[in-house]
């Protein structure tokens, strides 16, 4: 076998398992709206590219037919890539959202540390959507604050109130506001260019909150679909 031959073999078989990564992050670990905003776009575009290419590459390097010891160099190569795709993996794991709660007026991702959640329920269950009652007065940024002052666990990390929700689109819809509600004009005038130019002219919007920053949620106003995350910089 030609060095160029198991170069390109060893490449195609890297591109199907970051494939499969890719998918699994996607449609697992960060599925529905909080995918851009959590960070995992970022994410996954340095860590494809690195463990898709790194392996091949050290593949070109080492191999030649006939070498003493090249399963033993293959094998190595194959353990560093692994634990590129390990490493990788862990990250993203710890950076999903485990929960996405609806609370008072906004929907918040929940990491897996944020509710100490064990390893096992970080890396096998899929994002899941919850709701809690506004029982605690419905200030969520007042809350988190007075918590933050006073060591008290935030309302929203308390997963004994969260509720399972069995319609996304009909929860946003009770907790969205239409735009006309926004103090801010240079955010109305933002949101409604941006929903614009992608065709919508009848839309809702809720704040999102995702790794300590604060996002708008576009909602679609007949089915409550959270058709884009804007964060917010970009208004």
């Amino acid at each position: 076998m030609s060095r160029w031959k198991a170069f390109s073999i060893h490449l195609a078989l890297s591109a199907v398992i970051a494939l499969i990564f890719t998918i699994l992050c996607r449609y697992f670990w960060y599925s529905g709206p909080l995918f851009e905003i959590s960070g995992a776009v970022g994410l996954l575009l340095i860590l494809v590219p690195v463990d898709t290419v790194l392996g091949p590459l050290l593949t070109l390097i080492v191999f030649k037919s006939g070498k003493p010891r090249l399963s033993l160099d293959l094998s190595l190569i194959a353990i560093v890539q692994l634990a590129a795709l390990v490493y990788g993996a862990y990250v993203m794991i710890q950076a999903r959202p485990l929960y996405g709660v609806l609370y008072a007026n906004q929907l918040r991702a929940v990491l897996p540390d944020d509710v100490h959640s064990g390893w096992s329920d970080a890396m096998f269950r899929r994002t899941q959507y919850v709701a809690i009652a506004d029982i605690e007065g419905g200030l969520p940024e007042a809350e988190e604050t007075i918590a933050m002052l006073t060591g008290k666990t935030p309302v929203f990390f308390k997963k004994d109130l969260y509720q399972p929700i069995t319609n996304l689109g009909s929860e946003v819809l009770k907790r969205a506001k239409p735009l006309e509600s926004l103090d801010s004009q240079i955010i109305r005038i933002g949101l409604e260019k941006r929903m614009h130019a992608k065709g919508l002219r009848q839309f809702l919007f809720i704040p999102v909150i995702a790794r300590d920053a604060k996002h708008w949620g576009i909602v679609e106003s007949e089915t409550g679909q959270i058709v884009e995350v804007v964060p917010a910089h970009e208004i």
